[in-house]
């Protein structure tokens, strides 16, 4: 019995020594992976965030909208989340003349939709290298889901399935239909200051849009600001005024060229698998549009997962659902 108490009390000695503690530590860091700083990217700094439990899950590239908006300062609430890093190895990128990786001095004819392209293919081969990694998993929201949509299209060898968020198609028949739905809430309203606002332009005023819920449903201005300001990416680098900065400078030398498409004809057919994250009150980029271009994509599998909630931003509107739809993806898409 004397033995069996001391062979025990060995056992428990060892381990709950230093030496076990600090290897099974040891594992998990050389496992996980955690990156923010910027990168050379055809010629110009280029910021990016990475992080992962383990740096061989497959890699989830999230490409922001705007263009010229970071999403790094909202990354720790829709996917730099302990649920999302045990899947995969989140990349959130500041792109071209975006957040961090604005620069007044970038050249103007480099800000371009093809540049972005290039960008993104030299993005997605270093985050190969660094991770050992082949399967990427593309997210493209609203400007993101234009750079996305056409990455997959110019090079679907190199994506494994492409999830399109608030996914713009075309300018001019979406901004119609977002004009008619918020002359219909303005007049329901009763605002004829409003009316008369929306009747003196042409177009779909983003501020009316946001005010009658065609942006955020589901969330306040002052619950998204209160999540951006007490980020850990935000304080002393996201500081105001940057995103306006960003927004100028990219979406001021891109307009005519996004204002030009129309992907019912210039991606009838992509070749990955294909998701559509639709907010039921969206109408930035207007849900009744992303639903007609849905039935026609010609793809191998493609799937629309509605957010009853949301408007424009399902990824913070309602973040429980938004992760657990993309983790879904990826074991659907899991050999």
């Amino acid at each position: 019995m004397r033995n069996i108490v001391i062979i025990i009390l060995i056992f428990y000695l060892v381990a709950c020594s230093p030496t076990s503690k600090a290897r099974s530590t040891e594992k998990q860091n050389l496992d996980s992976i955690s990156i923010f700083k910027p990168f050379n990217i055809n010629g110009t700094k280029q910021w990016i965030l990475l992080e992962s439990e383990n740096k061989q899950n497959p890699i989830l590239l999230y490409l922001s909208g705007g263009p010229g908006i970071s999403m790094i300062p909202w990354a720790h609430i829709n996917t730099v989340t302990p649920k999302m890093l045990k899947e995969y190895t989140v990349v959130h990128w500041d792109q071209r003349g975006t957040g961090l990786s604005y620069d007044p001095h970038i050249p103007k004819e480099t800000i371009t939709i093809d540049q972005y392209i290039q960008d993104t293919y030299e993005v997605i081969k270093l985050l190969k290298a660094i991770c050992d990694q082949e399967r990427v998993f593309i997210l493209g929201h609203s400007w993101g889901a234009i750079l996305g949509t056409l990455y997959c299209q110019k090079y679907p060898e190199t994506v494994t399935a492409y999830i399109g968020v608030g996914q713009a198609v075309t300018y001019y028949e979406s901004e119609e239909i977002a004009r008619k739905w918020l002359i219909a809430q303005i007049k329901k309203a009763g605002n004829n200051s409003d009316l008369n606002r929306i009747n003196s332009i042409t177009w779909a005023d983003r501020d009316l849009i946001r005010k009658y819920g065609g942006t955020f449903n589901n969330i306040t201005s002052d619950e998204l600001i209160s999540m951006r300001i007490t980020s850990p990416y935000f304080p002393e680098k996201y500081y105001r005024g940057l995103s306006e900065k960003g927004v100028a400078l990219v979406r001021g030398n891109m307009r005519k060229e996004l204002w030009n498409i129309d992907f019912r004809e210039q991606v009838p057919e992509l070749k990955i698998p294909v998701y559509f994250f639709i907010g039921k009150y969206d109408y930035v980029t207007p849900w009744e549009m992303t639903l007609h271009y849905y039935n026609i994509l010609q793809a191998p599998v493609k799937k629309i997962i509605w957010f009853e909630k949301s408007a424009h931003r399902c990824d913070v509107e309602e973040p429980e659902k938004f992760q657990q739809s993309l983790i879904d993806i990826l074991h659907e898409n899991t050999e």
